[in-house]
């Protein structure tokens, strides 16, 4: 076998590198993906469970405060009655974490974006 030139070993090694940096790079992004849905199923599975209950009871409550409150406050300016469902709880505090991250971006936002998108596709019962 004939040995490679010095030229083309260079520019071998310079693919290797470039490509073992993608790799690096590519590997990075998907474990920072990965850790924050672990961390999301641990809080939506587990820890908040413990703290808040099931949470799709807590959904449930909370979309009731809001409808009453909705509803008192628009039926001074005699607005239609609102309906506020448990998933629309996970959309509109998603919504809130959106906001707070314009603001400035945090990890935990991303987090909690993940759990509360759980969360809301089991309360509007969507299944595969």
């Amino acid at each position: 076998m004939e040995p490679i030139p010095d030229n083309e070993q260079k520019s071998i090694l310079e693919y290797k590198f470039a490509h073992q940096q993608q790799l690096e790079d590519m590997l990075k992004e998907t474990s920072t993906k990965a850790e924050i849905l672990a961390e999301a199923t641990a809080i939506v599975t587990k820890d908040r469970n413990l703290s808040y209950g099931n949470p799709e009871d807590n959904f449930r409550n909370i979309a009731w405060a809001w409808e009453w409150y909705l509803n008192m406050v628009n039926d001074l300016d005699g607005a239609l009655a609102i309906g506020v469902e448990p998933y629309h709880v996970a959309d509109m505090m998603i919504l809130m974490k959106v906001a707070r991250n314009a603001h400035k971006p945090k990890r935990d936002n991303y987090v909690d974006i993940a759990g509360y998108a759980a969360c809301g596709a089991e309360a509007a019962d969507l299944k595969k």
